[in-house]
């Protein structure tokens, strides 16, 4: 049992960066002739570089263009970390 969206494990991708929430879907491609298949969504994702204050340092970090809009309504990454111990 894996629990994709019930509290379940943390996808591996979000333990490689900070996703904010997002992750993959899952769902049906379906044609012209309505047949399905199935495919996924995954999460739009960036390299981007991030200067921590206190440490003062650059990482480079993976994110998700929600994550970036995240950053930047609270005022910094560090903030945002701060805030939000769950990323």
């Amino acid at each position: 049992t894996r629990g994709y969206r019930s509290g379940g494990p943390v996808q591996n991708a979000a333990k490689r960066g900070i996703f904010c929430g997002k992750e993959i879907s899952f769902g049906n491609k379906v044609s012209h002739s309505e047949r399905k298949t199935r495919r996924k969504w995954k999460p739009n994702t960036a390299w981007k570089q991030f200067y921590f204050e206190t440490l003062e340092e650059t990482f480079r970090i993976k994110v998700t263009a929600h994550a970036i809009r995240c950053i930047k309504k609270q005022g910094g990454i560090e903030s945002l970390l701060v805030n939000r111990p769950q990323l």
